[in-house]
């Protein structure tokens, strides 16, 4: 029951969980309430049968995307963007390259609409750089990274804060951010004037 109402809650405020990837055009791009309403079943029925591949809906071996909103709304993220504590964070593998994975826009596009949110809402560019470099260095113990200062390790983004953001979607998850010119990791060159160099310089990272 708490799932189910937890389901119940979600699929009502956030008006709506849509399907992704499914390899059914009548399916795809369809929610899971106009799913249900179509074939008079309850949609925390439908969802669950989806999930659990027991719906006649899919084929067998298709392994369809869910899309769910934010719980509130995009103004919510930007409110939590905007307070003075908030950074950015990404629990998405950056190093999927198989398009059948049905990886979320947020690979790539985390910093960017990040960043965006805080500078279109009054943010000033040095203090949303901050808090995506050494707010976060600071707030997991990394003591040499984060700031371009003496005795810190070389990580440098090389931006053009204008143009710095995402146009990463559901169905194009692998595009790059834009307005991103350089990217030196540990002293090397990663990205040269937008283009990945091959170097990886990157290292493991102990918190202290």
């Amino acid at each position: 029951p708490k799932v189910g109402d937890f389901y119940d809650k979600y699929l009502s405020e956030s008006g709506y969980i849509w399907l992704i990837n499914t390899g059914n055009d009548e399916v795809e791009g369809k929610t899971i309430n106009e799913l249900a309403d179509a074939l008079h079943v309850d949609p925390i029925d439908l969802f669950f049968d989806i999930v659990l591949k027991r719906d006649s809906l899919l084929a067998d071996d298709v392994d369809p995307g869910l899309v769910a909103p934010f719980l509130g709304g995009e103004d919510n993220i930007i409110k939590a963007s905007n307070h003075p504590m908030a950074m950015p964070c990404l629990d998405i593998p950056t190093d999927v390259t198989d398009p059948d994975v049905a990886p979320w826009p947020q690979m790539y596009g985390t910093f960017p609409k990040f960043y965006r949110n805080l500078v279109t809402h009054g943010t000033e560019v040095e203090e949303a750089v901050r808090r995506m470099t050494s707010l976060p260095a600071q707030r997991l113990g990394l003591p040499d990274r984060g700031r371009i200062e003496r005795g810190y390790r070389a990580d440098v983004t090389i931006f053009d804060p204008s143009e710095y953001r995402t146009e990463a979607d559901y169905y194009n998850p692998f595009v790059p951010a834009r307005g991103v010119h350089y990217v030196i990791v540990n002293g090397e060159v990663a990205l040269s004037a937008g283009n990945p160099t091959g170097n990886k310089a990157g290292k493991v990272l102990l918190r202290t």
